[in-house]
């Protein structure tokens, strides 16, 4: 599922099932993702748009797990998020 940008990540194990997400985006950057979805989705071996989030999300995740975590996978949790923008 992960792309290769240049830096190399070890993923997670994969999870066992899939969950619907919702949430809101800024309609310009809806179109820009589409966009770069429509325009790059084949060469970087996309099959749909929700896994080419999946994938954008999961290689965040890798990165921020390695600056704030020493590399190792946060432990979830489904308690419920603040909702809405901004976080600050």
């Amino acid at each position: 599922m992960q792309r290769s940008t240049g830096e190399e990540f070890d993923a997670p194990e994969p999870r066992r099932h899939k969950i619907k997400v919702t949430f809101e985006l800024d309609s310009d950057l809806r179109m820009r993702a589409r966009t770069m979805f429509k325009l790059t989705g084949e060469d970087e071996g996309d099959v749909s748009f929700g896994g080419m989030l999946a994938t954008l999300i999961e290689n965040e995740c890798i990165r921020r797990e390695r600056v704030y975590n020493g590399g190792r996978p946060f432990e979830g949790t489904d308690r419920k998020l603040r909702p809405g923008r901004p976080l600050g």
